[in-house]
């Protein structure tokens, strides 16, 4: 008998309201979406002021259904990096990089 395993992935998700949630259980479509809104975050980071702009309004949604409105404004996104910790900054450098390798890969 074949047991099929179902990997969650969790990932790092920064909402409208500023709030950076950290280990979102998401699937796959959603996963994808986060990773273009991280991709955008690294492309407006690296001077791209229009990155951000076609995912505005975008949402995704965890496993049990919840949703979370993605942060498209630059402007508060580097007010919640400031605001954040030495280590959250780290974790939020890793997250960001990590997507961005992925991208790259395919």
């Amino acid at each position: 008998m074949s047991t099929r395993v179902k990997t969650i992935r969790t990932f790092h998700v920064i909402t409208s309201d500023g709030v950076m949630h950290r280990d979102v259980s998401i699937d796959k479509l959603n996963a994808t979406r986060l990773g273009l809104y991280w991709n955008a975050i690294d492309d407006s980071v690296r001077g791209d002021p229009d990155a951000l702009e076609a995912l505005r309004g975008l949402t995704v949604t965890d496993r049990t259904g919840r949703r979370y409105p993605l942060l498209t404004d630059p402007d508060a996104l580097a007010r919640v990096y400031l605001g954040l910790s030495y280590a959250e900054a780290r974790e939020f450098n890793a997250t960001l990089y990590s997507v961005r390798e992925v991208r790259r890969a395919s």
